[in-house]
């Protein structure tokens, strides 16, 4: 397995495609990649040189020379193998810059969010803390971190999407509004019973 403070090795950019960047970074204790024209996404260590990615189902695996350096990565998903060779020249990448800054809640701000919110009867969307950090998982897809830019207001990481949270008049969420992809999808907040009794579906972000 490989440790967090070994991700200075992997730092750089990779030419996945003649116009298209596979640019890698850290953040000191997490490792994250970016390919031209899309979201950072987190890595994950899943094995000797080999991280597995949350946001879709796919690993990377890094390749070393000789000598010992990491020559070039493969990105391995929906059953092909992609190579994307290290770009000598390229300026090191030192950590990605946050797109659009975020605001710090505490455990209890988080809580008015935490729940289960319908888009349809088989379309439930999770919302879940985990100390000061938020989560939301759609049916049938991996769970997902979330970043307040403002009060109310979550980034998505990984995907052009956002999602806002609507306030009752005692301050609990009963429904949130997703934004993707310029169309606004509105979810109801339900109870646990509802979800539990709901059919799955396969969905896709």
């Amino acid at each position: 397995m490989v440790e967090s403070n070994g991700f200075e090795r992997y730092i750089g950019r990779y030419q996945l495609a003649p116009n298209v960047v596979l640019n890698i970074a850290t953040d000191d204790s997490r490792l994250f990649g970016q390919v031209t024209g899309q979201s950072a996404f987190e890595m994950f260590p899943d094995g000797d040189e080999s991280f597995r990615l949350k946001i879709v189902n796919a690993t990377m695996t890094f390749v070393a020379d000789g000598s010992g350096q990491v020559s070039h990565v493969v990105l391995h998903q929906n059953g092909a193998d992609h190579r994307a060779t290290r770009i000598d020249d390229a300026p090191p990448v030192v950590r990605f810059e946050t797109a659009r800054s975020t605001i710090a809640m505490d455990a209890a701000q988080l809580d008015r969010y935490v729940g289960q919110y319908a888009f349809t009867p088989n379309v439930v969307l999770a919302v879940t803390r985990d100390g000061h950090r938020l989560f939301v998982q759609l049916t049938g897809q991996p769970r997902i971190e979330v970043f307040a830019d403002r009060e109310r207001h979550f980034l998505v990481q990984g995907l052009d999407a956002q999602i806002t949270f609507e306030e009752d008049w005692d301050g609990g969420a009963y429904r949130l509004v997703l934004h993707q992809n310029g169309i606004d999808h509105t979810a109801t907040r339900i109870d646990s019973s509802t979800a539990a009794s709901s059919n799955p579906v396969q969905v896709v972000w």
